[in-house]
């Protein structure tokens, strides 16, 4: 693609290297987006940050798993509609039992 805008660009060398840049310029843009993108997804939570346990109730602990034990296969979402429960509750009670 580089090569092609200079290919194409006036016999100068100015105008050459004005042409060059754009498509270089792109590369590194788009490079440094995904270093940007990885390093956040691979972003590990700090040591001293306290982390917030949910509160555990029985009745809900029961009434989830119960309730994936008689479903199996069936979606947090689909759990979260039936038990008239938050989604994230649901899914968080789940992943104690099932991880």
């Amino acid at each position: 693609m580089c090569w092609s805008n200079v290919y194409h660009s006036p016999e100068n060398l100015v105008a050459r290297a004005a042409h060059a840049v754009p498509p270089i310029a792109l590369c590194v843009s788009l490079e440094l987006l995904m270093m940007i993108l990885k390093s956040d997804l691979t972003r590990e939570t700090k040591v001293d940050e306290p982390r917030i346990e949910p509160v555990e109730e029985p009745e809900e602990v029961e009434k989830v798993r119960l309730y994936f034990e008689s479903n199996p296969g069936t979606s947090v979402n689909k759990a979260r509609q039936d038990l008239k429960m938050s989604w994230k509750r649901v899914n968080e009670i789940k992943q104690t039992f099932h991880p």
